[in-house]
């Protein structure tokens, strides 16, 4: 932890204790600290310091610091406000500004696990002014300014955040419930065990993010850039990921019951152990997707790509894959128990050992399918294309007896 922060920590904790003259000492001693900062975190000025410029700016900067620890509402504000304008017109102090401000959060606005109701609160005005300013500071995302803002275990719950620059934040473990952060830029954010729940990050950047254990039921993410983004052991229950890009992601064991991925780049993500019953997963691309002993039962892949994904041991029963791209996919040991496969395309795809009791398949391309072992009892291959498949010809079904003549 940096110099301000650890100063603004001691001061928050014991600034009860302290006498008016011994606060008034205390707020210049965190000044002071806080101007020294920069010397150390910024880069160097371009243009000579006026000394009587800078004691100027001490003076402005020692008192908005010594406000922030008032018990006056309005006071903090007008602290929180003059920091602002000191980062505005002072780059040296940019970072110092924002390490205050996010450490005054941290101690205001602390999450409590046991206390729900207090996490369901309203933003506090100074709070919410202090979002504000991070959501509209000047050369947002230069200078390494995003990894100063950390916010970890906050209750933010409501909080306005649209097309602010959080790149590299640390936000773990913090509330953010029914938030706004539209369009926002979370690139390699620490968003681990975070709750999203029901808020709207719609076309906000989150390319590798982590969001490893985090809490994102109905969350939108419409539009949203996940790319190599971590989502393990989330849960992303209703949550809304229509036409998101999810290539590449890590969503190992996630939850993603009834979630809406219509339309989805979820190339080559992997998707192992995730359940993913009843999803909506029309026209999404999962090509060479990792998606080995996931639920799947009931979900709607109509039309989506496939292809080359591994799906062993996963379980598909009931699935709706009419005209789906299953091209050289590994369905080995798969239940696809009454799945809907009409016209889907098959070919060379491994169904060893896989379940098809009951499926529907009229239509469909097996040409040079794998389906050795395969459970094909009452399923329905009118239709259905099989040259060059492999299969136990002592052991094939009726069904697929005539389907081959």
């Amino acid at each position: 932890m940096s110099l301000v922060a650890v100063a603004w920590d001691w001061y928050a904790r014991n600034r009860d204790l302290l006498t008016a003259a011994g606060a008034m000492f205390g707020g210049g001693l965190l000044a002071w600290g806080a101007l020294q900062q920069p010397a150390f975190v910024s880069r160097p000025s371009k243009q000579p310091l006026d000394p009587s410029h800078a004691l100027h700016t001490t003076e402005i900067f020692s008192k908005a610091v010594e406000q922030l620890g008032s018990n006056k509402s309005q006071i903090r504000l007008g602290g929180i406000y003059t920091l602002e304008r000191i980062a505005r017109d002072s780059d040296r102090d940019r970072g110092a500004v924002l390490e205050i401000l996010t450490a005054f959060v941290r101690q205001r606005a602390a999450r409590h696990d046991a206390d729900v109701a207090a996490d369901r609160r309203e933003l506090a005005p100074e709070i919410a002014a202090v979002l504000s300013v991070i959501q509209r500071r000047p050369n947002a995302g230069q200078d390494g300014d995003d990894a100063r803002i950390d916010l970890r275990r906050c209750n933010l719950h409501g909080a306005i955040l649209q097309h602010a620059s959080l790149r590299r934040a640390n936000l773990s473990g913090a509330n953010l419930r029914d938030a706004d952060l539209g369009s926002a830029n979370l690139r390699q954010a620490n968003l681990s065990r975070i709750d999203l729940s029901g808020a709207t990050v719609t076309g906000a950047t989150l390319s590798r993010s982590n969001l490893t254990g985090a809490t994102l039921r109905k969350t939108n993410f419409r539009a949203a850039d996940l790319s190599g983004a971590t989502l393990s052991w989330a849960d992303l229950d209703g949550a809304i990921l229509y036409g998101a890009n999810l290539r590449g992601a890590t969503i190992i064991e996630a939850q993603l019951r009834g979630a809406s991925l219509h339309g989805a780049n979820l190339q080559a993500a992997n998707l192992s152990g995730a359940n993913l019953s009843d999803a909506q997963l029309g026209l999404t691309n999962l090509e060479g997707a990792k998606i080995g002993q996931a639920t799947l039962c009931r979900a709607i892949l109509r039309r989506s790509n496939l292809s080359k994904a591994i799906l062993y041991d996963a379980d598909l029963t009931d699935a709706d894959l009419c005209a789906a791209n299953l091209a050289e996919a590994d369905l080995s040991w798969a239940d696809l128990t009454g799945a809907r496969l009409g016209w889907a395309d098959l070919s060379g795809a491994v169904l060893y050992g896989a379940t098809l009791r009951g499926a529907d398949l009229r239509g469909a391309n097996l040409r040079g399918a794998d389906l050795r072992g395969t459970d094909l009892d009452g399923a329905d291959l009118t239709d259905a294309l099989l040259q060059g498949a492999i299969m136990q010809i002592d052991e094939e079904p009726a069904e697929v007896t005539r389907a081959a003549e």
